[in-house]
């Protein structure tokens, strides 16, 4: 009887063994026998079951399943390939490349990313009273447009106006607001939009109002039509029939227009005899005569007695600054986020490990491990904040370039924080991940000695200190080198 028990006992402990990571299981199998021959000895008739041979057999299974838990975060720890200095740079360079295939997968984003440039006509130009080329200062009233209309310029002609009115668009039973830029038929001769001449007669017949999509629109309402012209829909309360596509660089006009509208010469007349009735003019200019500026100043006779300057912008510079201000955004977020950074880390990060008197080669492995990070979280500070602030935004130009703005500053922010703190756990020699972290001390004795976590190299090149406390005794990080001695009571 007692031979089989301890039979059974034996094979109790075998099969929890299973479960023990084998490098480990020779040496577990040994200490649980051990002891299972110490309870043997001990035990009594009367016993709880627990505290029998047989009850403690069984609780080697919650210790078996803890060594296995505690050996697999153990190994996953050591085996993080974040924690070695090559697999840190490989998986931001993973990360970089991620960024950049998925902006330049998406049309849209891989125009931000990479413009192209101005394929309209060069000979247009935007007329204002400012020098500014920013949409907001372009703007001119209605009035302005009547005073200048008739102006002569040897380098100016063919004079029109445009307003965007914000308007609701009904499609089905679907309803959304967008920007409706009203014009004469003779602005869009001006900028070369092709009608569909059998679409343009139907509008005529049913006294619809004919439109241009932009490109934007399409995409929009239409994903999945490749011809959406004779289209009949309703803008602000108006039948319009859909009569052509607006040509790309038709995006670089100002005003954000979303559909471009021909009203009559009555509803123009109306527009343009409004005193706050805000628009953009626009012109044919003479390239011959003033070569490539692109601002012109002209004086305009207004009738009384008085003149006007008129500035000239060409259309393909103000395509250039619309080409050109993801990239400035970026840079204004970035260097914003240099600015405050340091106060950021003084708070959240504190002074880091003292190595003044470490090697120099020791120094400059570090900081070129630390630009090299920096440098590697540069094409997902400028893909990612631009891919999440352009995917599903339809708003305006200046409240999509905001949230870029904000993402951007935002993840420099935290990414420079992560670059920093991630270097405060590396070890300076091999600049790996310190591992062991061990609490020494207790929070009373900080004022006599100290108290704090100590974190140690498993290439056995040191310690690292941290204080619970800072005090002036003990204001920074402390690195304990060892020497090679050391070295064969560590892993690696």
């Amino acid at each position: 009887m007692h031979s089989m028990n301890s039979a059974l006992h034996r094979a109790i402990l075998r099969i929890a063994g299973y479960i023990v990571p084998a490098e480990q299981r020779k040496e577990w199998l040994e200490e649980w026998e051990l002891e299972l021959w110490y309870v043997r000895r001990c035990f009594y008739p009367g016993r709880r079951f627990r505290e029998t041979p047989t009850g403690f057999c069984i609780g080697a299974f919650p210790d078996a399943l803890w060594k296995r838990s505690h050996a697999e975060r153990t190994s996953i720890q050591l085996t993080s390939p974040i924690r070695s200095p090559r697999g840190c740079i490989a998986l931001l360079l993973v990360l970089a490349i991620a960024t950049m295939l998925t902006g330049l997968v998406c049309p849209q984003i891989r125009e931000e990313m990479v413009p192209s440039g101005y394929r309209g006509p060069h000979d247009l130009a935007i007329l204002s009273l400012s020098t500014s080329s920013d949409d907001t200062q372009l703007a001119t009233a209605g009035e302005q447009y009547e005073r200048w209309r008739d102006h002569s310029s040897a380098t100016l002609a063919d004079a029109r106006f445009y307003e965007p009115t914000a308007s609701s668009l009904i499609i089905g039973s679907g309803q959304s607001n967008l920007i409706v830029g009203w014009a004469s038929e003779d602005l869009f001769e001006l900028l070369r939009f092709a009608a569909d001449p059998p679409a343009m007669n139907f509008a005529r017949q049913t006294r619809a109002v004919p439109i241009f999509l932009t490109q934007r629109a399409k995409q929009r309402y239409f994903p999945l039509d490749s011809i959406v012209t004779g289209r009949t829909l309703e803008i602000g309360g108006r039948k319009a029939v859909i009569v052509g596509t607006a040509p790309d660089y038709a995006a670089d006009l100002p005003g954000e227009i979303d559909v471009w509208a021909i009203d009559d010469a009555r509803g123009m007349a109306s527009r343009e005899s409004r005193h706050f009735a805000y628009g953009y003019l626009i012109a044919r200019l003479d390239l011959k005569s003033t070569g490539e500026q692109s601002e012109a100043p002209l004086t305009a006779s207004t009738g009384e007695g008085s003149a006007d300057t008129i500035y000239v912008t060409q259309l393909s510079f103000i395509a250039r600054r619309h080409r050109m201000q993801p990239l400035v955004t970026f840079l204004h977020a970035v260097v914003l986020a240099c600015v405050v950074l340091p106060f950021i880390l003084s708070i959240f990060l504190g002074p880091s490990a003292d190595l003044k008197n470490s090697d120099r080669r020791v120094r400059l492995r570090q900081g070129l491990f630390l630009t090299l990070k920096m440098t590697l979280l540069l094409p997902p500070l400028f893909c990612g904040p631009l891919i999440l602030s352009r995917l599903g935004s339809f708003g305006s130009r200046e409240s999509v370039y905001a949230l870029q703005s904000f993402l951007t500053f935002t993840s420099a922010i935290v990414g420079a924080h992560w670059c920093l703190w991630d270097q405060v756990r590396r070890c300076p020699r091999c600049l790996r991940i310190l591992a062991r972290p061990a609490h020494v001390g207790e929070p009373s004795r900080s004022f006599l000695s100290w108290s704090g976590m100590e974190l140690m190299c498993l290439g056995g090149h040191g310690l690292l200190h941290v204080p619970d406390f800072r005090t002036s005794w003990f204001s920074h990080n402390r690195w304990l080198a060892l020497d090679s001695s050391w070295r064969a009571l560590f892993q690696e």
